[in-house]
C-alpha cells in the first residue's frame, strides 16, 4: 500500500519500510538464533519489496510462468506450492550466504514458477506481450532454451557472489541463489504431475 499511494520517499524517511524490512525480512542467521520466533520469516519476506521497480518487475515475472503453471496445477495446489518454493528459496540463499543482508522479494517464490513451467511446458513459445516487444522471431525459440539461459545465468551470479576475489566494499544486491532454490523446487515439485501425464489409463 506503501508504493500503491506514492508514500514510498516519504515511508523511507519515517523509518517505516526499514522497520518492515527488519520485521518480514528473511535472514539465516537470525533464524538459527531463533527458528521458532522466525520461521514466518520464510513466508513474509515474498511480499516485502525494496521499491516500486522491484515489485514491477517481479509481476512481470510472475505473469509470465504462474497462470500456465496454476492452469495445470489448480488453484489450491499452486498456492501451497508457491510458498514451498518461498521457502526452498529462502533455505538456498541462505546456506551460501548466511551473513547477507535480509532476503526480501517475491522472486525466489516465481523462480519457482519458472522451474515448474521449465518442465511442463520445454517447447512452448514465449508469450506474445515478448514477441510484440523484442520481434516475433522468439516464437521459434522453446521455453527450455530461454529459461535456462536465465537459469544459467544465476547460477553465474550465485558462484561471483560467494566468489573470495570480490573487490573490497563489493556487493550483489541481487540474491541469486534464492533464484536458483526456487527454480530447482519447482522444477522437483512438478515430477508427480509430469508421472500422472504419463501413466496410462486402465479400465
Amino acid at each position: 500500500m506503501v508504493y500503491a499511494f506514492g508514500m514510498e520517499r516519504h515511508a523511507m524517511s519515517w523509518g517505516i519500510i526499514n522497520q518492515m524490512m527488519d520485521d518480514f525480512s528473511f535472514n539465516w542467521t537470525a533464524f538459527l538464533s531463533n527458528p521458532m520466533g522466525n520461521w514466518p520469516r520464510f513466508i513474509s519476506h515474498t511480499f516485502m519489496h525494496a521499491n516500486t521497480s522491484h515489485i514491477v518487475g517481479n509481476v512481470i515475472f510472475f505473469l509470465l510462468f504462474a497462470p500456465a503453471v496454476e492452469r495445470e496445477t489448480g488453484h489450491l495446489l499452486f498456492a501451497f506450492l508457491y510458498m514451498v518454493w518461498g521457502v526452498a528459496a529462502a533455505s538456498l540463499q541462505g546456506f551460501f550466504e548466511p551473513y547477507s543482508q535480509g532476503l526480501i522479494g517475491a522472486s525466489g517464490a516465481i523462480s519457482g514458477a519458472a522451474g515448474a513451467y521449465f518442465v511442463l511446458f520445454p517447447l512452448k513459445s514465449p508469450p506474445n506481450f515478448l514477441t510484440r516487444v523484442f520481434g516475433h522471431w522468439l516464437r521459434a525459440v522453446p521455453a527450455f532454451f530461454w529459461i535456462g539461459l536465465w537459469f544459467l545465468a544465476q547460477l553465474k551470479g550465485g558462484f561471483r557472489a560467494v566468489m573470495p576475489d570480490m573487490a573490497p566494499g563489493e556487493t550483489i544486491q541481487v540474491a541469486y541463489w534464492a533464484h536458483v532454490g526456487g527454480f530447482g523446487a519447482g522444477a522437483l515439485s512438478m515430477a508427480p504431475l509430469l508421472w500422472r501425464r504419463q501413466k496410462p489409463e486402465t479400465t
